[in-house]
């Protein structure tokens, strides 16, 4: 048996609460209870992810956002960092740069190096002077064996409520290999939003049929979905995440983290640094 985790998120965001000062009132008392915590500072959040095409020759594509956390008390959404410096490394080299190529806290470039699984890529972060490290082990890629698709009459519970036509993915479950997944699925050319994540621990060489999608899909609508292989430090990464955050727009990569999952970065920073083999298939619904 395989183990699968899905959240279907709303629209309010989740904030990060690291301290102020809290006010508790107490129903049908007259007192109020007063209690004095220090305000916190704002801590840097790193989301940092290089993807690696498969049957694809470098260059493979980068994005960092930088951001910092904002106190309990204020209500605007966390400050983006646009003078960080980048370092990326591996046994072939380093990649750096220094402030943000778009302006606003969004870190685009291309990785030249010819990694593949098993190695090792590091990264440090450099903000306000104070250097934050991690590093990320190249998962052995999973590739998608097809994509299709049934229709359903909707009207049920859960996944049965809506009337479409409902995606399934198949791919195999690498053998003797503990794989650790990530769906993304785009339906005319927006994200699904979700975080549909697989462990296939005890499922070696199985067949997998993955079809925990929320969203159906009508006629003539067209997608892509993507299979996302990592290791099992960012699957953990992954898992904490999706039972904290909440997305308002369907969007889900570029969102700040918004509370405290698992990171691997170093010095109290927020986020996740991983590279990621990503394997790409598309499909369209046929119009009646």
């Amino acid at each position: 048996m395989h183990t699968l985790f899905d959240t279907r998120f709303g629209a309010s965001l989740v904030r990060l609460l690291l301290g102020g000062l809290v006010f508790l009132s107490l129903m049908g008392c007259e007192d109020v209870i007063q209690v004095d915590l220090n305000s916190a500072e704002p801590r840097p959040v790193i989301e940092g992810f290089i993807t690696l095409e498969l049957e694809e020759r470098p260059p493979h594509y980068g994005v960092f956002v930088v951001s910092r956390t904002t106190d309990f008390f204020v209500p605007d959404s966390p400050t983006l960092v646009t003078d960080a410096d980048i370092t990326i490394s591996d046994r072939y080299g380093f990649t750096s740069f220094s402030g943000s190529n778009t302006g606003s806290g969004v870190y685009r470039f291309d990785y030249n190096s010819p990694v593949d699984h098993g190695d090792t890529v590091y990264a440090t972060v450099t903000v306000d002077g104070e250097d934050h490290a991690a590093f990320s082990v190249v998962a052995e890629p999973t590739r998608i064996d097809s994509l299709t698709y049934e229709y359903q009459e909707g009207g049920g519970i859960g996944l049965d409520e809506e009337e479409g036509y409902r995606l399934h993915v198949h791919f195999t479950d690498q053998p003797e290999y503990d794989d650790y997944l990530r769906l993304k699925v785009y339906r005319n050319g927006r994200s699904i939003g979700d975080y549909h994540l697989y462990e296939g621990k005890y499922s070696d060489g199985n067949e997998i049929d993955y079809d925990y999608f929320f969203d159906t899909f009508q006629p003539g609508d067209a997608g892509h979905v993507e299979l996302w292989s990592m290791s099992e430090a960012l699957y953990d990464y992954f898992l904490t995440l999706s039972e904290v955050v909440v997305t308002e727009d369907g969007s889900d990569f570029f969102d700040i983290t918004p509370a405290n999952p698992n990171t691997n970065w170093s010095n109290d920073a927020l986020g996740y640094f991983g590279v990621f083999y990503v394997d790409v298939q598309h499909f369209r619904i046929p119009e009646d």
